[in-house]
């Protein structure tokens, strides 16, 4: 399966070893990274975070994978995955931690196919902001 997963070069190297996990499991993966800083401020920033999904969108249109996952993920827009979706397929999220921090990436969390969370703590913080 040809894979797009949208992750940031963090220090534990995480993206880079969920792309080789799903490698050796035979599939064909593609990675867009950013990097963290890039998002600190990014409900503020929203040059920045235009310009980040627009180089998605055309990174997922150059691809065209059947899935996308966004590792947090937390300055992809609602018009993006959107897009992705109609032009794609699945779209999913997965976060490593509470993602109410960053308001506008709470909007997309209902856009996603599934969504999977690292600690299920927050599950029932979220459901007042999920449908």
């Amino acid at each position: 399966m040809k894979i797009l997963l949208v992750g940031a070069r963090w220090y534990g190297h995480t993206t880079d070893f969920i792309a080789r996990a799903l490698r050796s499991l035979g599939h064909d993966v593609h990675v867009f990274y950013y990097r963290p800083w890039m998002t600190r401020d990014i409900d503020a920033e929203a040059e920045r975070a235009d310009r980040l999904n627009e180089l998605l969108r055309r990174c997922a249109d150059r691809i065209q994978p059947v899935a996308v996952v966004l590792l947090k993920g937390e300055f992809v827009s609602r018009e993006t995955i959107q897009a992705m979706r109609r032009k794609h397929a699945t779209v999913c999220a997965w976060w490593f931690d509470d993602p109410r921090p960053w308001k506008k990436s709470l909007t997309h969390l209902e856009q996603v196919d599934p969504f999977f969370i690292f600690d299920a703590h927050y599950i029932p913080l979220l459901r007042p902001v999920l449908r």
